[in-house]
């Protein structure tokens, strides 16, 4: 091994992450089934952006980390150098190590409701520098080439097909080449219900808009590369704006739900200590510690919007709706209105299982887990209709499952319920307090 790669490298541990609830929070942007209403703000063509920084950081995210004429591989740790070499494309790879590195998978899938489809249509990875307290973020087109075994004549050798059809771990090692890195070491997948339960935690108070905006390919101008940077920038902000309120009871809340709306590998016991780590780093610093990469690389002028801002969502949303207007007949699927009724397609999916939870309790679970995995009530935007909606599909399932013996699962079930109902309490209360401190002096 080449004497002088090893003189940089650093004896070091890899330390987990502790602050993934906001990577698990901000990731994904898939929703679909929301209304053709448009809000009343005024439209803007013009783009707001956070700041000088953010303007540096656009320009420097089309620029490769190191030289891009060379073949490499960004490593984790010494450790693991084993796994950090591709050697079947009989081409030399040169070896980089910058320290300790925790890279973590998010992935938004293309499951509609009440279907267990997993295109992959949203890639990100979050890069954790734990040594020096810094992120960077890995951006990657849906689209993106993959050899996934099919003719290129039938257009499916794509990075989104892969993760359908060869599943999650072939799916992660591409992901990692791509991207330059060694290895995934965790990952992060949700649908489009469980986006609108993660950017309604966010605070937001149109999830539909915004969801909407940051899956839009067309609308905004720059397809998929633009979109997938739109995607990272809002990862970056909302990691940016939240990552202090994971401290405390509180912090163990939001943690404890962000987990409860996704499928991870990742633990509450890892996630809470890690971000103690990132916080005895002093992270953030400043704005600046968050980067955003696009990969492959595309010397293409990135836009950068201010997504705290639900203004310029709004502004951004009715962009995409005159662009609609204008283009129906060319205007990708993605941004287009679909008109669904969720609470009607889940009242008549509860109805069918609710028949068959004496005879035949294994049918009533078929009938409801997917909706429930899903998170499907989050489509529903009346929040008594949503809890009704949701106690009822929990109840039946948990009745056929201790009907089935299997106690483990319906233990699963009740502790989602039980969380959501914490974090519902919670926020009524934050709500009552502002109300209260925003009332009139008598």
């Amino acid at each position: 091994m080449d004497d002088e790669i090893v003189s940089k490298r650093k004896k070091s541990v890899i330390i987990l992450p502790a602050f993934v609830l906001l990577i698990i929070l901000g990731a994904y942007l898939g929703y679909q089934h929301f209304s053709s209403n448009t809000d009343d703000s005024t439209i803007a063509d013009t783009t707001s952006t956070d700041s000088i920084n953010d303007d540096r950081e656009f320009i420097e995210a089309v620029i490769p980390i190191v030289d891009s004429t060379e073949q490499y591989v960004i490593v984790s740790s010494p450790d693991d150098l084993s796994v950090a070499i591709d050697n079947s494309a009989g081409k030399g790879v040169k070896q980089i190590y910058n320290g300790r590195r925790i890279n973590i998978a998010v992935t938004g899938v293309d499951s509609r409701l009440g279907t267990n489809t997993r295109h992959a249509d949203a890639n990100h990875i979050i890069s954790l520098l734990i040594d020096s307290g810094k992120v960077e973020l890995f951006a990657i087109p849906r689209d993106t080439y993959v050899d996934c075994g099919y003719d290129d004549s039938t257009g499916l050798n794509k990075l989104t097909v892969l993760r359908a059809g060869a599943g999650r771990e072939r799916y992660l090692c591409e992901l990692a080449r791509i991207a330059r890195l060694d290895k995934i070491h965790y990952w992060v997948e949700f649908g489009f219900s469980q986006a609108m339960g993660l950017i309604e935690l966010l605070g937001y108070s149109n999830p539909k808009a915004t969801l909407r905006v940051l899956r839009s390919r067309k609308g905004l101008g720059g397809d998929d590369y633009q979109r997938v940077y739109n995607q990272s920038q809002f990862i970056r902000q909302s990691i940016l704006r939240h990552f202090a309120k994971l401290d405390g009871q509180l912090g163990a809340l939001l943690i404890r739900a962000g987990l409860a709306l996704v499928e991870t590998n990742l633990s509450f016991d890892v996630v809470n200590d890690l971000y103690k780590q990132m916080k005895d780093k002093g992270f953030p610093h400043s704005a600046s510690d968050i980067k955003v990469f696009v990969r492959p690389p595309v010397p293409i002028d990135y836009k950068v919007y201010d997504f705290t801002d639900e203004e310029t969502i709004a502004e951004l949303r009715n962009k995409i709706d005159r662009f609609y207007r204008y283009n129906e007949a060319n205007a990708d699927s993605n941004d287009r209105n679909f008109v669904v009724n969720p609470l009607r397609v889940l009242q008549k999916a509860i109805a069918s299982a609710a028949a068959d939870t004496a005879r035949n309790p294994q049918a009533s679970i078929n009938k409801l887990q997917t909706y429930f995995d899903q998170r499907s009530w989050y489509q529903i935007d009346d929040l008594d209709e949503r809890t009704r909606v949701r106690n009822e599909m929990a109840e039946i399932l948990i009745a056929a499952y201790h009907k089935r013996k299997k106690t483990d699962e319906a233990n699963k079930i009740r502790n989602i319920i039980e969380i959501e109902n914490k974090l519902l309490k919670n926020k009524q209360i934050s709500d009552k307090y502002e109300e209260s401190d925003n009332s009139p002096t008598r």
